[in-house]
């Protein structure tokens, strides 16, 4: 009885791993620039592989929209590399000194910080290097809501 009890549990374990898929996220910026609009962007995260992926960005008016669709939707397919992980935070992207570009995941609340550092022209000719934070919060979904991106393709590519 012992020995099937472990025959059980070593299939469980195995069929577990074998079936993990990516955590699909939908991040909805907490103070968008425009108080009009919406703004959205979505990620998949696979965490056993380290394979993660910007898919999209999606704006979205906020009021009837009178000329049918008035969604913006930007394709991105930005493959982002790991940065750090620990208990609590999972880093992706570029953490450089002067061209950062790093998405930072709260693993508890699904929150998102999103540094970005870039270089700005001055009207002397000088440039300056500026640095943002946009917060947003997420939530898991099963599916992108895009028509143009099928699940199955990224998955694969994947």
């Amino acid at each position: 009885m012992k020995k099937l009890s472990l025959y059980i549990f070593l299939v469980l374990m195995w069929c577990n791993v074998g079936v993990a898929k990516p955590v699909l996220l939908e991040c909805k910026e907490d103070n968008y620039l425009d108080p009009n609009e919406d703004s959205y962007d979505y990620f998949s995260l696979d965490l056993e592989k380290k394979d993660f992926n910007h898919v999209a960005s999606k704006i979205v008016l906020k009021s009837n929209c009178s000329l049918g669709n008035c969604d913006q939707v930007t394709k991105h397919n930005n493959k982002l590399p790991f940065i750090r992980e620990d208990a609590e935070i999972l880093s992706i992207g570029k953490d450089e000194q002067y061209n950062a570009h790093m998405f930072s995941f709260n693993k508890s609340n699904l929150s998102l910080t999103w540094y970005f550092s870039y270089f700005e022209e001055m009207t002397n000719g000088t440039f300056k290097n500026v640095e943002r934070h946009v917060y947003s919060s997420c939530k898991t979904i099963n599916k992108f809501p895009f028509k143009w991106l099928k699940q199955s393709s990224l998955l694969k590519s994947l």
